[in-house]
């Protein structure tokens, strides 16, 4: 779980004490990359990258939103969020992602209480 905490902090500026784990994928799920976005990596030199491998949190935010910060990092991955359904992220994520995303919240849509999803305005 540390590197859920420093990869957390990095990518949206939450700290550990900000967030309750509710739960978590019980293995790791995988993409591989399209060819396209290989071969820009193998210019690079990397030739043995061919995709992610991923363990999912369930996470209850035990601050305010506000507190989202997605520029901690001098390299930010993020230039916006929002709170959306599951089957939103689904539908928009890139293709090759939708596979793990849909296994994702198939396996911690059951963990979803009242008390994990975040009140709307």
């Amino acid at each position: 779980e540390q590197a859920l905490f420093r990869e957390l902090y990095e990518e949206v500026g939450l700290r550990e004490k900000q967030v309750n784990v509710v739960a978590r994928t019980e293995r790791w799920l995988h993409y591989d990359l399209p060819e396209m976005y290989l071969q820009r990596i193998r210019r690079r030199g990397n030739r043995k990258f061919r995709g992610q491998k991923q363990i999912w949190f369930l996470l209850r935010l035990l601050t305010d939103d506000s507190k989202v910060c997605l520029d901690i990092s001098s390299q930010p991955e993020f230039d916006q969020w929002r709170w959306t359904d599951w089957r939103v992220a689904v539908r928009e994520i890139v293709e090759f992602k939708r596979n793990v995303y849909r296994s994702a919240f198939s396996e911690l849509r059951v963990h979803l209480t009242r008390n994990t999803v975040p009140r709307r305005p």
